[in-house]
């Protein structure tokens, strides 16, 4: 199966990339309200 140009051949490998994509990209760039809608990173180098 193939899901975004990712061949996957188990569940654990897609847990695997879901897990590395939501902590190592999404969480980090999105934009949070509750900092005033800065990333994690904007707010910590603030």
């Amino acid at each position: 199966m193939t899901i975004y140009g990712f061949s996957l051949v188990s569940a654990e490998k897609l847990r695997s990339r879901v897990f590395t994509w939501l902590e190592c990209w999404y969480n980090k760039n999105r934009r949070h309200s509750t900092l005033g809608n800065l990333t994690i990173d904007e707010f910590w180098r603030k």
